[in-house]
């Protein structure tokens, strides 16, 4: 475990490295926006020093860039596809290098990431496959999406680039404010923003959006990729 996490470590070092060059800046810049010693940006930079997600926020933040673009860490040719291991806590890496680290969530977080907030994540699971930037993963609990997405599934969402095609599993989030309920359903119709969503079990009646209630499709189920029961 300790030789894989050195892996990301420096590979996300490797990527930092890469988008401070492209965009010109210096190591001397860099460590000046920062207010710290050039030498602390060399050892980020040569995956010499444990980045913590603090750590990797500031150094984004100086160089002007997400830090999705910085955990977008893209797959070679030939890597090949390995998952993970889970715990109570959430999941954890490893997989096949070079890594590609996809946030975790709750399920309530995983909304508020997907509407552009930043929520602490439970972990990141690491992928050697490409994963579309802005991805991540969610625990869905309960059977209503059963057996397409079993209780207690960890399961990887994308951000939604267009509306969702009818028939396809989404993250929906219900309400606003403080008072909003997440759940996942099949998006049987989209009828001018009139939503019909409905479980996978039978006999349960459809929900038909509509009213005063706000609805959001928030991001579009990928598949599930581990499962903690």
């Amino acid at each position: 475990m300790k030789r894989r996490t050195q892996e990301l470590q420096v590979a996300v070092a490797r990527r930092l490295s890469s988008l401070r060059q492209a965009r010109g800046l210096t190591q001397e810049g860099v460590a000046d926006r920062l207010g710290i010693a050039s030498q602390n940006i060399q050892r980020i930079e040569s995956g010499r020093q444990n980045l913590t997600l603090q750590t990797i926020e500031r150094v984004s933040g100086a160089l002007g860039v997400a830090i999705d673009d910085v955990l977008h860490v893209t797959a070679g040719p030939g890597a090949r596809p390995r998952f993970l291991e889970v715990e109570r806590a959430g999941v954890l890496r490893v997989s096949a290098e070079p890594p590609v680290p996809v946030p975790v969530f709750r399920l309530s977080d995983g909304a508020r990431f997907a509407r552009g907030t930043r929520p602490s994540p439970l972990g990141w699971a690491v992928f050697a496959e490409d994963v579309e930037p802005g991805a991540f993963i969610v625990r869905v609990e309960g059977s209503a999406m059963e057996p397409r997405i079993p209780d207690g599934a960890w399961s990887l969402f994308r951000p939604l680039k267009r509306p969702p095609t009818p028939r396809s599993h989404v993250l929906v989030a219900l309400g606003s404010g403080d008072d909003v309920e997440v759940i996942v359903r099949r998006l049987d119709s989209d009828d001018g923003g009139r939503l019909t969503l409905s479980t996978l079990q039978p006999g349960e009646a459809p929900l038909v959006t509509g009213g005063d209630i706000e609805v959001r499709v928030l991001a579009e189920f990928v598949r599930t990729v581990a499962h903690d029961s």
